[in-house]
């Protein structure tokens, strides 16, 4: 079976929410098995701490569903293989993150103490002598 046809037959026979199943992609960018397009890399200076932070978030969740992070052109979780088991690995991951990212509450409470740890931790350097 070819991998547009696998990943169709599981979307048909699996419950995926829809934010996460018009992000998984047969065809990845460096490999031959699924990809699920976390995040676009933006070039925007405001965005750069929230790539930073999704892209730890995203490094995490790979390790814990045995998934690859590669963040070449797009940040974006790759399957080891193009079995079953790997789409339902890569989607599990999918839902994770984006219920992270889009709990805004938690989130935003997150970056805030980031942003007071980064503060404190340069505020000797930019205040020294």
């Amino acid at each position: 079976m070819k991998r547009l046809e696998i990943l169709n037959n599981y979307l048909a026979t699996h419950t995926v929410p829809e934010l996460v199943a018009k992000k998984l992609d047969a065809n990845s960018f460096l490999t031959n098995n699924f990809a699920y397009h976390a995040l676009r890399i933006g070039n925007s200076i405001g965005d750069n701490l929230d790539i930073s932070i999704e892209i730890i978030i995203l490094d995490e969740i790979a390790r814990k569903y045995n998934l690859i992070l590669n963040t070449t052109e797009h940040a974006e979780l790759h399957t080891q293989g193009i079995t079953e088991a790997d789409l339902d690995s890569l989607v599990q991951a999918a839902i994770l993150f984006e219920n992270i990212k889009n709990n805004k509450k938690q989130y935003k409470e997150i970056l805030r103490k980031i942003s007071y740890f980064i503060r404190k931790e340069f505020y000797p350097v930019i205040h020294q002598d």
